[in-house]
This record gives structure tokens, C-alpha cells and sequence, in this order.
């Protein structure tokens, strides 16, 4: 969906960039479990800020007529205004990540938040909002395992040419 998405707005003079294309994970242990966490998200393509609701309106109207488009996403930088990812400290999950694309960065902190790292079952218990390297997570009141992707899935850090081969 994210392919035909890219091409559509391709095609009608949008340029568009999957996130993946711009943020590598800096500790590659974290790659699987925070693209699992991620899913389908860290496929969203980011656009001009001044092409957001023209890349919108085509992605709608190319639904309507039958695309297979579910799944694909735009971010959407004036939602992500009021994101501060700056207060966060080394210890939470956004610092895994290295961008230099503020809307990635931003779009990251909505996504993970308060979000720290935990190594044991003590820390899983104390916070509240923490993962583990293995894909154990605490949010929202629970503890849970989640699936965590194979490193041959992973899509983070690949440049545009590769990503648009692997993520698509």
C-alpha cells in the first residue's frame, strides 16, 4: 500500500520519503523489537509540510477508486507541533533513534513518549510505560510480550532505494 501510495503522489509532482529512509536505530540489539513496535507506522511517508493536504486528497480520492491503499500513512507535522522530544532522557526508548528530520523526530516522541528502556522484571514493574530488548511491554496498566520482526524484516535505516524495495 505504502508503493502505490509513493507513486501515486510521485506521479502528481509530490515528493514523499518513507520515515525509514530517515532514522537509523543506534543500537542495533533494539532494532526488531522498536520496528515491531512501530508496525505498519515506520512505513509513513513524509511530505513537504505545504503538500500535506494536497497529498491527502489524493490519497483519499485514489481509495475511492479502488487503490489498495490500507495501511499507508502521511505524518502529519502540524499534529506533532505541541511534541517536544527534547525533555526525554537518555534512558527512554526515543534516545535509540538518530534523525535529522525534525518531523521524524517528533513523530517518534508522539509515538514512544515517556517510554524507557527496561532490562528486568523489577523495572517492568515500576514503570509505566517500558520495553524490553526482547518485546516484553508495559503500558496501560498490563505487561504483555509482543511479536518481534526477524532482522531480515527490518526496513530503519535502509536508504530510499533499498526501503522502497523492502518496505513495500
Amino acid at each position: 500500500p505504502t508503493a502505490a501510495l509513493n507513486n501515486l503522489l510521485s506521479e502528481n509532482g509530490i515528493e514523499s520519503t518513507p520515515m525509514s529512509a530517515l532514522v537509523k536505530i543506534q543500537d542495533p540489539q533494539w532494532a526488531p523489537v522498536l520496528e515491531s513496535y512501530l508496525g505498519g507506522d515506520r512505513e509513513a511517508l513524509v511530505v513537504p509540510e505545504d503538500q500535506i493536504e494536497s497529498a491527502i486528497k489524493l490519497m483519499r480520492a485514489a481509495r475511492q477508486n479502488g487503490y489498495q491503499l490500507v495501511g499507508a500513512g502521511i505524518i502529519q507535522p502540524k499534529h506533532l507541533n505541541d511534541v517536544n522530544p527534547d525533555y526525554l532522557s537518555d534512558d527512554h526508548i526515543l534516545g535509540l533513534f538518530e534523525t535529522d528530520n525534525d518531523v521524524v523526530h517528533r513523530f517518534l516522541a508522539h509515538k514512544f513518549g515517556s517510554m524507557q528502556q527496561a532490562t528486568t522484571e523489577s523495572e517492568l514493574t515500576k514503570l509505566k510505560r517500558a520495553l524490553t530488548v526482547d518485546g516484553t511491554l508495559t503500558q496501560g496498566g498490563m505487561t504483555k510480550s509482543i511479536r518481534v520482526l526477524s532482522v531480515k524484516d527490518l526496513r530503519l535505516g535502509k536508504n530510499s532505494e533499498d526501503t522502497r524495495e523492502l518496505s513495500f
